[in-house]
């Protein structure tokens, strides 16, 4: 609990799942999770991101 900033359960989809949105105090901790997403896939959890790419470095 001490890894995750902030959660929100969004509405049943019409398909029936539950999508639970996260956002972790520390990229480190973003990163790790979606190292391990084929892991936590196994268990039925299934990780994506869906995020606005950071901008190039200049």
């Amino acid at each position: 609990m001490e890894d995750v900033d902030i959660a929100h359960r969004l509405k049943r989809s019409p398909n029936g799942k539950k999508y639970i949105l996260l956002r972790f105090k520390s990229r480190m901790t973003r990163n790790r999770v979606l190292r391990q997403s084929k892991l936590l896939r196994a268990k039925g959890v299934f990780v994506r991101e869906d995020l606005t790419p950071l901008p190039p470095k200049s």
